[in-house]
């Protein structure tokens, strides 16, 4: 089987692109979820041998990582982070979606203010 290589910039590119949001905040982003992947031990120089089904990352767990670390919001991080794996399926870098889900009637804001 082909090895695929993900492409940073083109992802970040695509996902701007999708999303509408500056490409510093796809960044920001996408940086902080690499952070909480590292801080997993899921981030590692070749591919590990993976039974399947047997890593599971609840999609809250990092959506609340990147909210506590950034100042954008559920919606912002959700659409971004969703529009990275539709272009990791296209590229077939995955091979399943996952559900982000957005939250419930939401008008897009960006930047959420902390009390």
């Amino acid at each position: 089987m082909e090895e695929r290589v993900l492409d940073v910039e083109e992802m970040e590119q695509y996902v701007a692109k999708e999303t509408n949001y500056p490409l510093f905040i796809v960044q920001t982003v996408l940086n902080t979820e690499l952070d909480f992947l590292e801080e997993k031990g899921l981030v590692m120089d070749q591919r590990p041998e993976v039974e399947e089904g047997s890593t599971r990352i609840d999609e809250e767990d990092i959506i609340e990582y990147i909210l506590a670390r950034t100042m954008y919001s559920e919606f912002a991080i959700s659409s971004i982070l969703e529009a990275e794996e539709t272009y990791m399926l296209n590229a077939g870098l995955i091979s399943q979606k996952f559900e982000f889900t957005m939250p419930e009637k939401t008008i897009m804001p960006l930047i959420v203010h902390r009390l």
